[in-house]
């Protein structure tokens, strides 16, 4: 059986500004892609619901994530 973890607080804020299309692009941050939300750094975040595939990223058009299918879902369950 699978296991599902919980989101984190911190998580659940990045997904809900993938919803809300409150992502930015900050090139002066260190890290590459440099995301922010509401001026602080989200790229751990980003990296971690990618992985677990709720967000995704336009290989071929740079841009801000966008939410999956399974993202939309676990939004409508909190």
């Amino acid at each position: 059986m699978v296991e599902r973890r919980r989101l984190t607080t911190r998580q659940v804020w990045v997904l809900l500004a993938v919803a809300e299309s409150r992502i930015d692009f900050d090139p002066s941050l260190p890290e590459l892609p440099c995301y922010t939300v509401d001026g602080r750094a989200a790229q751990w975040p980003l990296t971690v619901l990618a992985l677990r595939g709720l967000i995704m990223f336009n290989p071929w058009l740079p841009g801000p994530p966008r939410l999956t299918r399974a993202g939309t879902a676990a939004l409508r369950t909190r």
